[in-house]
């Protein structure tokens, strides 16, 4: 399990460069004078696993939640450019049946149950995004950056037999091999990008298709079972969220 102490200062010292951008640009604006939008944005989706290797291969798939609020830096010179500040909920889940077929008959046979096993995030982050603003066209493409922290809890799946005895396999060395493990809490800095679409409807209203990779460090999974080999070694956590949501165009604030 990562130690909080480690955590934090590390955090704090990747993420202090971001923060001194976003105060540039604000200083660089207090001279103009210029209306800036405030936007929210507020969407739903899917979420695709590549990595750890292995515990991929039945935590593939899950969902996503997600909201955040978008302010205008450069109003006139770069109407594009805003920071934004958001947070998002992600969950995969299992079901038997994935897990059975991932394991392998040997493990069907003894298997009465099995106790499914998820993994859920929770995230804020501080970024930046620059949409290609144009008035011709009702579709404007969008980039996204940003760092924030990832609150994981991850509960690994646990196979037992007909008396609801953990099950125990064999590894191909004869090791015994414990299908299941304990729940893990960790923290982490991670890492987003990600680009979309945004769609007008009218001066306040609109829709976006939104695609992110993240990345976030040091995801720690203990002796959960991922194959007949053993556990997962400690790694970086890396998915796919494909998000669909509402733009609104909260107020219009400035001289």
């Amino acid at each position: 399990m990562q130690r909080f102490s480690a955590v934090l200062p590390r955090a704090a010292s990747l993420s202090r460069p971001l923060f001194v951008l976003v105060l540039l640009l604000i200083m660089s604006t207090t001279s103009v004078s210029a209306q800036r939008d405030l936007t929210v944005r507020v969407g739903a989706g899917g979420i695709v696993m590549t990595q750890p290797d292995n515990l991929d291969a039945y935590l593939g798939s899950g969902t996503n939640l997600g909201l955040d609020v978008g302010v205008q830096l450069l109003p006139v010179s770069l109407p594009g450019l805003e920071l934004v500040a958001g947070a998002g909920f992600d969950r995969f889940t299992t079901n038997e049946s994935d897990l059975l077929l991932f394991f392998g008959e040997g493990i069907n046979a003894a298997t009465e149950r099995v106790d499914d096993g998820t993994l859920a995030l929770l995230d804020g982050y501080l970024g930046l995004r620059y949409t290609v603003v144009s008035a011709d066209i009702p579709s404007k493409p969008y980039f996204l950056a940003g760092v924030g922290m990832y609150h994981s809890i991850f509960q690994p799946a646990t196979f037992r037999d007909v008396d609801g005895q953990i099950i125990e396999a064999q590894t191909s060395e004869g090791a015994p091999v414990q299908l299941t493990g304990d729940e893990i809490i960790d923290t982490n800095l991670g890492y987003t990008a990600g680009i979309g679409i945004d769609f007008d409807i009218n001066d306040t209203y609109g829709f976006f298709v939104e695609g992110r990779y993240i990345v976030v460090q040091n995801g720690d999974y203990g002796d959960a079972p991922t194959n007949l080999s053993g556990g997962v070694e400690v790694t970086t956590t890396r998915y796919y969220p494909i998000r669909f949501g509402a733009t609104i165009r909260l107020a219009t604030f400035g001289d």
